[in-house]
């Protein structure tokens, strides 16, 4: 195999894996009645939130990593509307 091809590989099993801690977590958040992620009324509240979660991640807190990520996915739907 290439090493670009096992780059690749590698790729999408982390990028498979990530967006699986992803999903569980916002089913979880769900089931707990969190809504309006989709709602542009709240883009500036998830801005803050991501920024807030970011700057702990930057400081070291990894597990905040996967909030940070389902943020940015929710600004990144809010703009592709």
């Amino acid at each position: 195999m290439s090493v670009i091809k096992s780059e690749l590989v590698n790729l999408a099993k982390t990028t498979q894996a990530f967006a699986a801690k992803m999903f569980e977590k916002l089913a979880d958040k769900a089931e707990q009645g969190y809504t309006q992620w989709d709602d542009p009324s709240y883009a500036r509240e998830i801005e803050a939130k991501l920024l807030d979660r970011a700057q702990q991640l930057a400081d070291g807190d990894n597990s905040q990593a996967v909030d940070v990520a389902n943020l940015a996915m929710f600004l990144w739907n809010l703009g592709e509307r």
